[in-house]
């Protein structure tokens, strides 16, 4: 069953095949939620709770903007690129709730009802998603700067096809958003590189706890009553780490020196370092944390030699994956070195 979500300057949506969830934090700083059936209600309620927790200013502009439109002092199609370009000012607040949301995706979007206890293993997380609205906002743009581009060198007709840019550009952007998602799945990592940019340093900022609660509260309530039967709920989560010991060679290098490609890989890895553990050596490099988290990071290094033109790459990789203890591995293996020095 597919979970949509939607993030808010006050908190976070999520909704199901039947109810949608709403999680918020009250004006006395406590984290309340509610469910509520779908229903064209519901979803009236849920716009009148976002547009009301807008920013004065943005409500004010968009009235100001729309009014002016419809009496034809600005282009129509202007309110609508007005609408799609301030997805990329959202308020930190919104950020952070949005951060969040990605977060709780993450790591429970297939594995359950969470735990309110789990919001430490949350905020390690990656805080982007492949299914954000800014995938489809970013490619709105490339499609209207690609249509309209050519415009501006003809003289009058060119407002016209500037207008039909900006309304086409929408629906092809969610239909170009669907059919990049169901056929170049497997190239998923590469194509949304610039969506993944976006997400971390525009739309999303790193949330606080407050918002990992209040995202994992929303997501709990819609949960336990669309899928009660996944594993997850009324245990105890468990944090197991994994440790993977990798190499990444291009095997047509000329020449022996590898800086240049280990730094790169170093660049990508610290990109990560919200959710692993990063240690480079002489040899290889040791990297610690969710095994999922560890083997997305793997393929994503691995992929570094092909895009600096190499032709044959070879990765090894060792994974020491232990499931009868919880924490961090590699502090504790070296301490218990240490002490059986010590003896």
């Amino acid at each position: 069953m597919k979970i949509r979500g939607l993030s808010y300057q006050g908190g976070v949506f999520f909704f199901g095949a039947s109810f949608m969830s709403r999680a918020y934090v009250g004006s006395e700083g406590k984290i309340h939620a509610e469910l509520l059936p779908l229903s064209v209600r519901s979803y009236l309620r849920a716009a009148a709770v976002v547009t009301g927790a807008m920013p004065v200013w943005y409500k004010l502009t968009a009235a100001v903007w729309l009014i002016a439109a419809i009496f034809q002092l600005l282009p129509l199609y202007s309110f609508l690129l007005f609408v799609m370009g301030t997805h990329f000012i959202f308020p930190q607040q919104l950020k952070k709730f949005h951060g969040a949301e990605h977060k709780v995706f993450s790591v429970f979007s297939f594995t359950g009802v969470p735990e309110k206890s789990s919001w430490k293993r949350v905020a390690r997380a990656s805080i982007t998603n492949h299914h954000c609205s800014t995938n489809i906002v970013f490619i709105y743009f490339v499609l209207f700067l690609v249509m309209a581009s050519p415009v501006y060198i003809v003289s009058s007709p060119g407002n016209v096809f500037i207008a039909v840019s900006a309304y086409v550009s929408l629906p092809m952007a969610f239909l170009a958003e669907k059919v990049l998602q169901r056929h170049f799945a497997d190239s998923r990592n590469t194509w949304l590189k610039p969506s993944f940019w976006l997400q971390r340093n525009i739309t999303c900022s790193v949330p606080e706890k407050v918002h990992v609660q209040t995202a994992i509260t929303a997501f709990r309530v819609l949960a336990e009553r669309e899928f009660p039967h996944r594993p997850g709920r009324k245990r105890k989560e468990q944090l197991f780490m994994a440790i993977v010991d990798v190499t990444v060679s291009p095997i047509d290098k000329q020449g022996t020196g590898m800086s240049d490609t280990v730094a790169k890989i170093q660049d990508v890895l610290e990109k990560h370092n919200d959710k692993i553990d990063i240690e480079m050596t002489p040899m290889s490099t040791l990297l610690e944390g969710n095994i999922d988290d560890l083997l997305q990071v793997v393929r994503e290094i691995h992929e570094i030699p092909f895009e600096e033109g190499y032709q044959r790459v070879s990765t090894n990789i060792r994974i020491d994956d232990r499931r009868d203890a919880e924490g961090k591995q590699m502090k504790k293996k070296m301490e218990s070195v240490r002490n059986a020095r010590k003896q």
